[in-house]
């Protein structure tokens, strides 16, 4: 018994070290992104979705006409999934919104070729972001503002999702679990946004390693793309079939619109700054206060109300707030901030 023991804590402290290991891998891939929304808030972005499709679409069927050639992955579905998300993630070895940002198809603000430290000495951020921290620009899918980098976290997060998302129902299948195949899937998404608050939290956002920033953007982001990247091979209308013996075409396309929402917009789904970040960033935030009664501002956010929805992971992590384990994803929204100093000032 003690043998077995032994053998299970080894075991649970390799599995503690390649779980590091991979979360360093992600880090040191991923870099940290921000991005400044408030700068775009009076600006009109031409809507990119159509463009974003293309690409994205076009990508996914080159990895299909590829699969021929690798046997190990013909019969199963989600081993085809996966190499469609590792073709992704892969491109010209960075991550993918790189391609976002170098084309000129795609509208953007600030515009293209605008040097980072242009962009990043007009944004809340001019004095907390680092060297090593990324400027993302802001586009527009279907109507809603967003960093470039919430591509990055959709396709690229969200593979890890799916990743941890996977192994989670293998284990669950091992163990011979009692639970139905829907509550087994709601555990490995649970399992995968846990992955998610983890790596946020200590590699990608709140870290001090990284911008300070825990952003439930990224978060939602994250999330829509474990959902993608499930429709690939689950439900009723899968997106990809097996047409041939060896053969997997891509029948049902990706509408980006589908999954973008306006939480991925950080000025309607508010960040959390670590203290240290907080007292840099609010002098800048309170001057968007009168901003935000602007038309354009209102109209926006207006349209953000009539399309909005709770999914799974805001719930979770609304949850997991509400039981003190995440920040209060309102403690540092513009509404609060502003409502403060209103009463503040008043005599």
């Amino acid at each position: 018994m003690k043998r077995l023991n032994f053998r299970m804590h080894n075991k649970q402290r390799l599995t503690l070290i390649i779980f590091a290991i991979v979360l360093m891998f992600i880090h040191s891939n991923l870099k940290a992104s921000e991005t400044d929304n408030y700068l775009s808030w009076d600006k009109e972005i031409k809507d990119s979705t159509e463009e974003i499709n293309r690409y994205y679409n076009e990508l996914m069927r080159s990895a299909l006409r590829k699969v021929k050639r690798r046997p190990f992955m013909r019969k199963k579905c989600e081993r085809v999934a996966t190499w469609i998300g590792k073709g992704i993630v892969k491109i010209d070895q960075k991550y993918t919104d790189h391609w976002v940002k170098k084309n000129k198809k795609i509208d953007r603000f600030p515009k293209y070729g605008t040097k980072k430290w242009d962009y990043l000495e007009k944004t809340i951020y001019k004095k907390v972001l680092k060297l090593g921290v990324n400027m993302s620009p802001t586009i527009n899918i279907n109507g809603i503002h967003m960093g470039s980098d919430k591509i990055s976290h959709f396709f690229g997060m969200g593979l890890v999702y799916y990743g941890y998302y996977l192994k989670k129902l293998k284990t669950l299948k091992i163990k011979k679990s009692s639970l139905q195949k829907d509550q087994k899937q709601l555990e490995a998404v649970k399992h995968a946004l846990d992955l998610g608050i983890l790596t946020e939290r200590v590699f990608l956002g709140e870290s001090a390693m990284a911008s300070g920033v825990f952003s439930y953007g990224d978060m939602e982001s994250n999330y829509q793309g474990l959902k993608f990247f499930r429709s690939l091979c689950e439900g009723k209308n899968p997106r990809i079939k097996k047409v041939a013996k060896h053969t997997w075409k891509l029948v049902r396309p990706l509408n980006i619109k589908d999954y973008a929402n306006p939480k991925w917009d950080e000025t309607f789904y508010s960040n959390h700054y670590q203290k240290s970040r907080w007292k840099h960033v609010k002098p800048y935030l309170k001057k968007y206060c009168n901003d935000r009664f602007k038309p354009i501002v209102k109209e926006r956010f207006e349209y953000y109300k009539s399309i909005d929805y709770e999914s799974f992971s805001s719930r979770y992590l609304k949850q997991k707030a509400r039981e003190g384990k995440l920040p209060d994803p309102l403690e540092h929204s513009l509404d609060r901030l502003c409502q403060s100093q209103h009463q503040q000032s008043k005599p």
